[in-house]
């Protein structure tokens, strides 16, 4: 049994094909929200699927988190190329891809010793089965990143966007932590597909990039918070901030916050990220003491943001 304070993250983690001077590098979503987690103190278990003996697998056992590699026939890793605009949109090719995560697979793993985490299922390409979720919800609080169930990939490996006909599935799931690129294309919102997903009653937080953050709570009407405004000449490394901005509000709901409290602390890591402070893929990611000393560095302008936002406590990560 596993404390609320450790996290879980389930999905596949990939090879992002590096561009110009950018070598080839880790990522998915459950490799940047496991490391952003380590990073901020948790203990941290991944479940996945990719070649045992990857290097991959051995850089996050080499960053204290816990790997599980679930048996495949396949002698691949899921693997994106991915291009970026200015404004932080993104074009994806996907090559290849790893097998599913199956409901047999987790049957066939030791998850008993899961219970009691706070479990994050976060899909590149729909590869967790939906089927799963009234499984881990009875072992611990889940919460979602659906991105993946949003994806499709033709024949040439074009990867575009899909109403996520399962969504229904989120009738179990305590969080669902989504974009509005998810939810449609050219700034155009599926507003049926958010509804349906609004109607399975699971805490929906839609992020809207530089127009911040809605949160949906059953029973409560919308609210609407900031972003973490950047200046023109700070970074724009925008992968992976959708999983760093997931990872922090998972933090800081392990440690007591509310939604609110969760999600504006949420945008200040997210922030960072982009920003700085530097690397490539999950090098990219900060740690607790890139974001202390970001508080410090900032004061002024952090807490201008917090008085915005409403929140009083600066930092939840502690």
């Amino acid at each position: 049994m596993l404390q609320e304070t450790t996290i879980v993250t389930i999905g596949h983690i990939t090879n992002d094909l590096g561009q110009d001077e950018v070598p080839d590098h880790l990522g998915g979503g459950a490799a940047y929200s496991a490391v952003a987690a380590k990073n901020l103190g948790l203990d941290v278990h991944i479940v996945t699927k990719c070649p045992p003996d990857h290097p991959y697998v051995e850089e996050l056992r080499h960053r204290g988190i816990h790997v599980h590699v679930l048996p495949s026939p396949l002698d691949r890793i899921t693997t994106f190329r991915n291009n970026y605009n200015q404004w932080g949109h993104r074009q994806q090719k996907s090559p290849e891809q790893q097998e599913p995560i199956s409901i047999a697979d987790w049957e066939a793993f030791p998850h008993q010793a899961m219970g009691g985490a706070s479990i994050l299922v976060a899909p590149v390409v729909g590869e967790v089965d939906p089927q799963l979720f009234p499984m881990l919800a009875s072992m611990g609080s889940l919460s979602v990143t659906p991105q993946g169930y949003f994806r499709k990939i033709n024949e040439e490996g074009a990867v575009s966007q899909q109403p996520w006909a399962e969504s229904s599935a989120l009738g179990t799931v305590g969080l669902t932590i989504l974009s509005d690129e998810d939810l449609g294309n050219a700034g155009r919102i599926d507003l049926a597909q958010l509804r349906t997903i609004r109607a399975t009653k699971t805490t929906v937080v839609l992020t809207q990039g530089s127009s911040g953050a809605t949160i949906y709570e059953p029973g409560h009407q919308p609210i609407s918070t900031d972003c973490f405004r950047l200046q023109p000449e700070e970074g724009r490394n925008f992968t992976g901030a959708g999983d760093i901005f997931a990872a922090a509000m998972l933090v800081c709901r392990a440690r007591g916050s509310i939604v609110r409290k969760a999600v504006t602390n949420a945008h200040l890591f997210a922030a960072l990220k982009i920003a700085g402070p530097g690397g490539d893929g999950i090098e990219s990611i900060p740690t607790r003491q890139h974001f202390d000393d970001f508080m410090a560095d900032q004061a002024p302008r952090v807490r201008t943001f917090m008085t915005r936002s409403g929140v009083r406590r600066l930092n939840l990560f502690k």
